[in-house]
């Protein structure tokens, strides 16, 4: 986006340029401070204290007052929630398992817990309980979860080039399905009416 499109931007460039400047002139023409008598520490103090006077007599402003803040570098648009957040993907997936189905998931889950990265009987909330159910099930090569949810076990091998890897990605990206359905869904459109579409 060009510069003149970001009017907060050109302010904070615009401003630092011009400290520089000051800055600059200020140094060529430095009159001799009045404490130059003065020895150590105390010298030091009042000499900087006297050469802020003179920078905000002659410019009008301190230099503190002037310097960037941290609202300059805020962004011009906030992130907000989605105005439907359902997990609608892990949601559509894990219903497909019976609760003796996924009884038998967290069987082996817990066989396995020391193994797997993330305590799912210390997990409460529902959304990332079917999220691990999903994961775990898939990265234990449970064929009641591939063959009840059709996602397949095969990750990319160690020389490809992957995203993530891991139990945590073992059912593929849940979360980026979740998102872009989410995302469509906040707009008005159901995804299933969608023949094609562009990520």
């Amino acid at each position: 986006m060009p510069l003149r499109n970001r009017p907060r931007l050109r302010r904070l460039f615009t401003r630092g340029a011009s400290l520089a400047d000051e800055g600059s002139a200020a140094r060529s023409r430095q009159p001799e401070s009045p404490n130059s008598s003065l020895k150590g520490d105390e010298s030091s103090a009042r000499n900087q204290a006297w050469h802020d006077g003179q920078h905000a007599a002659e410019t009008g402003d301190s230099p503190a007052a002037d310097a960037p803040r941290a609202e300059d570098f805020a962004r011009d648009l906030q992130p907000a929630a989605l105005g439907v957040e359902r997990g609608t993907v892990t949601r559509t997936l894990y219903e497909r398992l019976s609760e003796a189905e996924v009884a038998e998931v967290e069987g082996h889950i817990a066989a396995h817990a020391s193994e797997l990265p993330w305590d799912y009987e210390a997990t409460w909330v529902p959304e990332l309980r079917e999220f691990l159910i999903l994961s775990y099930g898939m990265w234990l090569k449970l064929e009641l979860v591939a063959g009840r949810t059709g996602l397949v076990h095969p990750q990319p091998p160690e020389e490809i080039h992957s995203m993530a890897r891991g139990p945590l990605a073992a059912a593929g990206g849940l979360y980026e399905a979740d998102l872009v359905v989410d995302a469509l869904a906040s707009v008005g459109i159901d995804i299933i009416a969608l023949r094609s579409v562009l990520d």
